[in-house]
């Protein structure tokens, strides 16, 4: 049997037997609905404020409504305004005809604001800058002030929005980035346990010895990383897909310019790092004695793991462009983590990238030669945990 064939055959076989598992179920259920939580829940509990609002006017003077709603839309809000007499004003409020009713008394008399319950800050802030602008108004026109002048005083004035770094990344690329990394870190973390977990399952069972009559440890070693790896990476666009489509349409999702790139070089970096890590994991999870030693095993990984994303969230989120970013962004146990935010935040030439997965790739295949023997000398010692010595000796 050739070696592509029998790595293709337990990795088929793993893909099988994981599909059929309880637990493929449940953790991919858990997955979808985590996801479509994230996206839904915040829409429904969440408080962002009015996008539309009505406002009744009594005793308003020349222009208020206008102001209102001029000031409205400054603060993304579409505000209504309606003339009505004082004492209907609280009618419309109670009758719910309308979100804030405005009973203005004049200059040097307190006005009253009518609300069913809380004044929304944005309305707020809308009438209130309306009421004065229109008042400041009025009094210049009282003294005497030319028309023309009183719209310069009081008109919102000419400004020129000059950025010192125009070509530096945004803070929505800086999120995207972010959140990259943090479900890059959860899926390797994850992906690469379920490898040590399933090698530790065979080593214990002695499954293991019956196949390796048949494979090279290699073979078994490729496949059930690629197999796992396959089922991972389907669990994640199950979640994410439907997520992404229900943000989408609910309107929860303010899709920034960098998250095809984002989404593209996570995808591409989740390999790249799943064959780094998985390999490693599938040899360590050789040396165990028993199954509950898988996570002491592999802690140094998961400290790895968490080091990359440290560097991304804390590092990255502050300078991408930093000489330390830059310099873990090619180091291949930080780079599957780190070089995404770049891609992210736009501050990697094509090159660059080119050079790092290039690098990561090559240690990946080292650590699948090297975690091939260590898994060799491992996975047929039965009894007390295997050191990485004795398994190389074996």
């Amino acid at each position: 049997m050739s070696r592509w064939r029998g790595a293709a055959l337990v990795a088929e076989r793993e893909i099988r037997e994981r599909l059929r598992t309880k637990s493929f179920a449940v953790i991919t259920a858990i997955l979808v609905l985590a996801a479509l939580a994230a996206v839904i829940v915040p829409s429904i509990v969440g408080d962002d404020g009015l996008d539309t609002a009505t406002v009744a006017v009594a005793g308003a003077p020349e222009g208020l409504g206008d102001a209102i709603a001029a000031a409205g839309r400054a603060q993304d809000l579409d505000i209504t305004v309606r003339d009505v007499a004082a004492p209907a004003a609280r009618a419309q409020v109670v009758d719910e005809e309308a979100d804030a009713a405005l009973i203005d008394r004049g200059v040097g008399e307190r006005s009253t604001i009518l609300v069913r319950d809380d004044l929304d800050p944005a309305l707020r802030a809308a009438v209130l800058q309306a009421l004065a602008q229109t008042r400041l108004v009025a009094g210049l026109s009282e003294a005497g002030v030319p028309p023309d002048r009183v719209a310069a005083l009081t008109g919102a004035p000419d400004v020129a929005v000059e950025s010192t770094d125009p070509d530096g990344p945004s803070g929505s690329e800086v999120g995207v980035g972010i959140l990259m990394a943090v479900l890059l870190y959860v899926a390797l973390l994850f992906a690469g346990t379920l490898v040590a977990t399933g090698v530790a399952e065979e080593k214990t069972s002695r499954v293991s010895e019956v196949l390796l009559s048949s494979l090279r440890p290699i073979d078994l070693l490729v496949g059930k990383v690629a197999g796992i790896g396959l089922v991972s990476l389907g669990q994640l666009l199950v979640a994410a897909v439907p997520a992404v489509v229900v943000a989408l349409v609910i309107g929860a999702a303010d899709v920034p310019d960098a998250t095809v790139p984002a989404i593209v070089g996570g995808v591409v970096w989740f390999v790249a790092g799943y064959a780094l890590y998985a390999s490693a994991y599938g040899a360590l999870g050789a040396l165990v004695g028993r199954q509950q030693e898988v996570g002491q095993v592999t802690a140094p990984l998961a400290i790895l793991l968490l080091a990359g994303y440290l560097a991304a969230a804390l590092f990255g989120a502050g300078d991408p462009e930093g000489t330390l970013v830059r310099v873990l962004s090619f180091i291949p146990p930080f780079a599957p983590l780190v070089m995404p935010l770049r891609i992210a935040t736009d501050t990697v030439s094509i090159g660059a990238v080119a050079v790092s997965l290039a690098l990561t790739l090559a240690t990946a295949a080292a650590v699948l030669a090297f975690g091939a023997r260590v898994y060799r000398g491992g996975i047929t010692r039965t009894g007390a945990r295997t050191s990485v010595r004795q398994a190389l000796g074996g």
